[in-house]
């Protein structure tokens, strides 16, 4: 009876949380306080994807919102924060019509790129979702240099500066363009 109980409150986390299923089984198993003989006869976590896994990726799957079919889209909340909490969809801005700009970070990793004197920067139009023409590791540059001050605001609002020294990128002409005015960039 208690393992029964004990996977109904999985399955009902897995479908309300991001959290991957592994932790959220390992959590369970300390929460549960089940006696020792109980707890010897449940899987372990490494083995999680033989026995339980296969049936709480397909609820997730089914939990898991559809790929969009435009730009226009409501972002659910589960993926506007991190596991802890926090705010991560720092910027939803729409540029123009079907173009948005999408800034994922925490404050942290905020910190660390506005105090840092060199970024790096890589882009990819190959593996984007539909309707994104490009995705940029943690700093993206599109749309003009609406990235930059974007960015620089942000710096602004905690009372930081973000002027990186040097910039690391593959060698694109059209980001150099854009990006010399915003960072006092020499090549």
């Amino acid at each position: 009876m208690q393992l029964k109980h004990f996977r109904t409150n999985v399955k009902q986390h897995v479908m309300k949380e991001t959290t991957p299923t592994v932790k959220i089984y390992e959590e369970e198993v300390i929460s549960s306080q089940m006696p020792p003989s109980t707890l010897a006869m449940m899987p372990l976590a490494r083995e999680l994807h033989l026995i339980l896994e296969p049936g709480l990726t397909y609820v997730r799957r089914k939990m898991t919102p559809a790929l969009p079919d435009s730009c226009i889209f409501e972002i659910p909340e589960s993926y506007q924060k991190t596991f802890n909490n926090e705010p991560f969809l720092i910027r939803d801005i729409i540029i123009r019509r079907r173009k948005r700009m999408l800034i994922f970070c925490t404050k942290t990793q905020l910190e660390v790129l506005f105090d840092s004197p060199v970024i790096m920067m890589d882009g990819t139009s190959s593996t984007t979702p539909p309707f994104f023409k490009q995705i940029y590791s943690i700093h993206a540059l599109q749309y003009d240099s609406k990235l930059f001050n974007e960015l620089k605001s942000l710096a602004t609002e905690m009372n930081r500066s973000f002027q990186p020294s040097r910039i690391l990128t593959d060698f694109e002409p059209s980001i150099l363009s854009l990006i010399r005015p915003e960072v006092n960039l020499h090549h």
